[in-house]
C-alpha cells in the first residue's frame, strides 16, 4: 500500500508531494479511538488538483479499511516536505462549544511558530475545507522533524506542546 501510494507522485497531475508512513505512536485518547496505522501527507498546487487526486483510481480509499482526511490551505510561512528518516507529528483539532474558530486558529499559529523554531521543524497548518471526510476535525497541523530523536528532544524540552482545545 505504501509503495503504491508513493508512486502516485508520478501518476497524478498537480500532486507536488506525497509521503506515506506508519504511525509510530498515538498521544491522545481521540487518536487511540481513531486507531490510525498510517499517515498520508500530500501537497497540491490547487484545490482542483486535490480533487483530481481524490478521484484518481489509485487513490487510498481502495487500499484502506477507514480514512480520516483533513484538507487545508497551508497558512504557515514555509512549505512542509518530508525527507526520508523524518518524524511527522499530526495534530487535529475540533472546536469546543463556545470557542470561536479564530481563537483556535491563533493557538495553532502560535504552536506552529514554536514548532518551526524548535530543531528546525517544518510546519503546515490551516482550517479544514473538506468537512465530509474529516470526522468533525476542523483544523490540522503537521510538523516535520529531521528525526524521531529531534521530535523527542522538543517534547522533552517542553518548547512545543499540542495546543489545548
Amino acid at each position: 500500500m505504501v509503495s503504491s501510494l508513493q508512486a502516485l507522485s508520478t501518476m497524478v497531475p498537480g500532486l507536488s508531494y506525497i509521503h506515506v508512513g506508519p504511525v509510530l505512536r498515538l498521544r491522545s485518547p481521540a487518536a487511540e479511538v481513531l486507531g490510525p496505522t498510517h499517515i498520508l501527507h500530500s501537497c497540491y498546487a490547487t484545490k482542483p488538483d486535490l480533487a483530481a487526486y481524490a478521484a484518481h483510481p489509485a487513490h487510498v480509499l481502495p487500499n484502506a479499511l477507514d480514512t480520516t482526511a483533513v484538507d487545508w490551505v497551508n497558512t504557515a510561512p514555509v512549505p512542509s516536505p518530508v525527507t526520508p528518516g523524518s518524524a511527522v507529528r499530526l495534530s487535529l483539532a475540533k472546536l469546543k462549544e463556545g470557542v470561536e474558530a479564530h481563537q483556535l486558529a491563533e493557538k495553532l499559529a502560535a504552536a506552529t511558530a514554536a514548532a518551526g523554531e524548535a530543531k528546525g521543524a517544518k510546519v503546515s497548518f490551516g482550517e479544514n475545507f473538506s468537512p465530509a471526510r474529516a470526522k468533525g476535525y476542523q483544523f490540522g497541523m503537521v510538523a516535520m522533524f529531521d528525526s524521531v530523536e529531534g521530535l523527542d528532544e522538543v517534547d522533552g524540552e517542553g518548547r512545543w506542546r499540542r495546543p489545548r482545545r
